[in-house]
């Protein structure tokens, strides 16, 4: 059987997968402090026919794939007594700069709706643009030198 998959090319298509991934967030400026792009993973299942290449992020992941409808409960959570926001936010405001006070920002956050974005569908044309041509010569050149050897073992044996 001869193995016309290189597993050294899965390694890269996987590693251009999340680069498409990162790339796409960023574009998209959902990137503030890079923990979405970092949480950003991959698994991938292969036997003697096919490849299966899974991608996985963080939980942040969810609120910008499924955005959300406007009047939402507020973000915040109870502490000591009183509402603050949660982590997540804290950090996000902290980050940008965000100068409105912790009510203003929850407030905001719950009453407007956001669209959810196809992250998969955009990070899938970054990829077939910026990295599939190569990893298909990649992986055409490691099946024609698989065959070629093959070709030459086979060949030998029968002489």
């Amino acid at each position: 059987l001869i193995r016309l998959i290189d597993g050294s090319v899965i390694q890269q298509i996987e590693r251009d997968l999340k680069q498409s991934v990162v790339i796409t967030l960023f574009d998209l400026k959902k990137v503030v402090s890079g923990a979405t792009a970092k949480s950003v993973r991959t698994e991938s299942e292969s036997d003697n026919e096919e490849v299966a290449i899974s991608v996985f992020a963080g939980e942040g992941m969810k609120y910008i794939i499924e955005g959300k409808p406007a009047n939402t409960k507020y973000p915040m959570k109870k502490e000591g007594g009183k509402f603050v926001l949660l982590d997540e936010l804290k950090y996000w405001k902290k980050l940008v700069g965000f100068k409105g006070s912790d009510f203003i920002l929850a407030r905001t956050i719950a009453q407007n709706s956001r669209d959810g974005i196809d992250i998969a569908g955009k990070s899938m044309k970054v990829f077939e643009e910026k990295y599939l041509p190569k990893r298909i010569n990649a992986l055409l050149s490691h099946a024609v030198i698989e065959v070629q050897k093959e070709i030459r073992k086979n060949g030998a044996s029968n002489d």
